[in-house]
Parts: structure tokens; C-alpha cells; sequence
């Protein structure tokens, strides 16, 4: 049938080549001259149903079993070898779980657990990828299968050491940290406020004091001759408040009972116990005012004596200037005017009243002593002996001892005419009289009982 080509005769062999490879199956032949349709000389395929396979196929090494074979080791036969496969793309053929199907997981924080809403399907491992797709928060490096919790019985946001657990998400009744000295005690954690419980709250390994504090009612300055006051203190502990003074003053209980006159210093103190830490002192400091009191004595003539019922700490005053040198607790006048006292001691002050002396006015010892007054001592009606008084108008005043006019009135006097005047309205004690007609004064001393 073809005379140019010493194969083909009606001997020739032609082998079956279903899968149309260019390969024949030995079991399936005709012979003629002519080639039949799908049939070819050759006799070598090993599968004529699969037109992949015959023995120009190249089978590539497949170690780790995944399907996936190693370009780089291959071999060329129509039967397939033991731990071969057609597949050259795998990337790692000593790794079954690396191959063009392998699902990578994103692992954003590193921590090697992916997050399994976040994936590439590829052989080679991406950057920021791992295997893994348990991790449960991949923004939290410290959230993953393996992070340990610590159970915090009582609730009080510290964990146990030794009660743990192994879980991605926070289990109920755990926390993260391990700080908890005593867990079964809600009072007691690394930064817990110290509490009078005897116990050690903020487990520093000491057993804490709490800190309290004083509230101590203040204290206002008072007069000389105030009586006892009662000092108003409390603690936050409730334990009871000491007292130590400075000063014109004693204290017995929460009593104080002032003595003098000057600055008092009030210091209330809580020295603490096993359970409060001593309290900061808190200290009051106020003053005991002198009531100066300004007295006058009169001899009966004319010397008159002002006197200052403190001994120390004086300043006499006329017309409202300070007298230079007047600072003893007595003082001679040598003029009339306005006069008062003012008491300065420890920086504790106060002003007496003021003493009106008529004293620029007697200018004659024989005018007091031509003044006849009776009856001495008077309780009702005081009787003037008017024979050396001229006949006129005549002012009338009677002054206690602190200055103060008691009586201040206009009289008639003839000569020789006795004069009454009623005094009966005038508390017992000492008066001066002075009585005053022109430019003649006339003192004396008056004793009301």
C-alpha cells in the first residue's frame, strides 16, 4: 500500500490509540497495509484511555505526599513511580501542609495565631501569615489559645497564681493579671485602700494603717474673764482626741479653762493604733483679750491717780494720742482732757474706757478746801455748806470712778443757805464732785452707801 516505506504492508501491525497520545496499546492491534483511524504503529502506552499518560510523561517527586510534586525532581516513564505525581508546583516538598492549596491566615499582632476571617490561599508562606486561624482577637498580641487566665473568685480585678486556665476569649470569673495576694478576700489587692481590718489590703507583705485625720473646731478670740470653753474635736477613726496647750491656760479633759490673759495655743492630737497611723496634730491658736478698765482716785484736794486694772502691758492715752513714757499700770495727770488705757500683751489687745478729768480748772487749793459736803458717807440727800460759796448759778457734777458722770446738772446757791442734793439714785461707792461757778471749781470726794 506504500511501496516507499518498508513498514507498511499487509503484515504491518497497527496498535489501538484511544487517547490519541501518539501512543499505542499493545493489547489492541490490527494488521493491514493501510493505517486504520486511531490506530499508530507504536505499542508502548501503558494507558490508552488517558492521553497524560505514556512514556514520554514526566512524573515529578512527591515526599511529603500532598498531591504536589518537586519540579526539581523528576522522572520520564508511561507508568507512574511510587511517590511521584504529574504536579510539579508544590514549594516544599518535605511539608504535606505546603502547597498551592495552602490556607494562610493573617496574624496581625504577631503572636503566631491567625484570624480566620483574613486568608490567602497560596504555597508560599505571605509576610504576616501563618497557618494557624484560631486566634480569637489578631489586634491583641496577648489574646490567643495559649494565653493564660487567672481565676478572681473575689471579684476584686486581681487573679490567683495558682487557679489558672488556657483560652483565647476571657473566661467568666478571670482576669488577666496574677497580682492577687488572697483571693478569697475582696478587701485585699495590690492597689487596695488601707482599711482598720488588721489585714494587709494592698499586699505590700505589711499590714496597713489607715491615715486619719482631725477636724477641729476653731477657736475665736474671747475677753479676759470668759469662762471655760469646751474644745470640739473628732477624728475620722473615732478614737479619742489629746489636748496640749501653750499659754495662760489648762485643760483637763476637753475642758480649757483660761487662766491670763495673752495668746493660747490649742494642739489636738491622735497619736493612733495597731490599726490607724498616727493623725496630724492640728493646732488652734487664738487670743484672751484684756478688758482694760480705766480708774481715777482723787485726795480730796487736787492730785488725782489714774490706774489701769492690768499691771503689765499699758499705754496711756489723752485725747486720743499716746502719752510718751505713760506705760506703768498708774498715771499722774497734769492736765484734763480725755483719758483711756490701752492693753497690749502677747499681740492680744484691748481699749479701755475713757476718763473725762476736769483738771486744767482747779487752779486754787483754797476753793477745795472752803467746800464743806456732808453727811460723808451720804445715802440720800448730800448737804453743800454754802457760807464761803458766793450766791449764783453753779454747774453740779458727780462723776464715778472710771470718769463717768453719774449727775450733771445746773444748781442755785445763795450764801449762807444750805444746799441739798439728792443722791439717792447713786449706786454704793466712790464719786468725785465737782462744782463749778465761773472760773472757781470746786472738788471733793463723795462715798455713796
Amino acid at each position: 500500500c506504500d511501496d516507499t516505506n518498508g513498514s507498511l504492508n499487509p503484515t504491518t501491525v497497527w496498535y489501538a490509540d484511544t487517547d490519541s497520545d501518539g501512543y499505542g496499546d499493545a493489547s489492541t492491534s490490527v494488521t493491514q497495509c493501510v493505517q486504520p483511524a486511531n490506530y499508530v504503529l507504536d505499542n508502548t502506552d501503558c494507558d490508552d484511555t488517558n492521553g497524560s499518560l505514556n512514556p514520554t510523561t514526566i512524573w515529578y517527586a512527591d515526599a511529603d505526599s500532598d498531591g504536589y510534586g518537586d519540579a526539581s525532581t523528576s522522572l520520564t516513564q508511561c507508568v507512574q513511580p511510587t511517590n511521584y505525581v504529574l504536579d510539579n508546583t508544590d514549594c516544599d516538598d518535605t511539608n504535606g501542609s505546603l502547597n498551592p492549596t495552602t490556607i494562610w491566615y493573617a496574624d496581625a499582632d504577631s503572636d503566631g495565631y491567625g484570624d480566620a476571617s483574613t486568608s490567602l490561599t497560596q504555597c508560599v508562606q505571605p509576610a504576616n501569615y501563618v497557618l494557624d486561624n484560631t486566634d480569637c482577637d489578631d489586634t491583641d498580641v496577648g489574646l490567643n489559645p495559649t494565653t493564660i487566665w487567672y481565676a478572681d473568685t473575689d471579684g476584686d480585678g486581681y487573679g490567683d497564681a495558682i487557679n489558672t486556665t488556657t483560652s483565647c476569649t476571657q473566661p467568666t470569673g478571670y482576669v488577666a493579671n496574677s497580682d492577687d495576694c488572697l483571693d478569697a478576700d475582696a478587701d485585699v489587692y495590690p492597689t487596695a485602700p488601707a482599711l482598720p481590718d488588721g489585714k494587709d489590703n494592698d499586699c505590700d507583705g505589711e499590714i496597713d494603717k489607715v491615715v486619719q485625720t482631725i477636724t477641729f473646731e476653731s477657736l475665736n478670740d474671747v475677753d479676759d474673764g470668759n469662762g471655760d470653753i469646751v474644745l470640739v474635736a473628732t477624728t475620722t477613726s473615732q478614737l479619742a482626741i489629746s489636748y496640749e496647750v501653750t499659754g495662760p491656760a489648762i485643760i483637763e479633759g476637753s475642758t480649757l479653762s483660761i487662766t491670763g490673759v495673752g495668746s493660747i495655743s490649742v494642739s489636738a492630737t491622735q497619736s493612733g493604733n495597731e490599726r490607724y497611723l498616727a493623725a496630724e496634730n492640728v493646732v488652734h491658736t487664738f487670743c484672751v483679750n484684756p478688758v482694760p478698765e480705766a480708774t481715777f482716785t482723787f485726795d480730796g484736794v487736787t492730785a488725782v491717780t489714774l490706774s489701769s486694772n492690768y499691771v503689765n502691758g499699758n499705754q496711756w492715752f489723752i485725747n486720743d494720742v499716746a502719752i510718751d513714757g505713760a506705760t506703768n499700770q498708774e498715771y499722774d495727770p497734769d492736765k484734763g482732757g480725755l483719758f483711756r488705757v490701752e492693753v497690749n500683751i502677747e499681740g492680744c489687745e484691748g481699749v479701755s474706757n475713757t476718763v473725762d478729768l476736769i483738771l486744767t480748772e482747779i487752779r486754787d487749793n483754797s476753793l477745795t478746801n472752803s467746800l464743806n459736803i456732808y453727811p460723808m458717807p451720804v445715802s440720800t440727800n448730800l448737804t453743800i455748806d454754802t457760807k464761803n460759796l458766793a450766791s449764783g448759778e453753779y454747774q453740779l457734777r458727780i462723776v464715778d470712778m472710771v470718769g463717768k458722770s453719774q449727775l450733771d446738772k445746773r444748781i442755785s446757791i445763795q450764801t449762807n443757805v444750805r444746799k441739798e442734793v439728792n443722791v439717792n439714785e447713786l449706786p454704793q461707792g466712790t464719786y468725785t464732785l465737782i462744782l463749778q461757778h465761773g472760773e472757781d471749781v470746786y472738788v471733793q470726794k463723795v462715798i455713796k452707801r
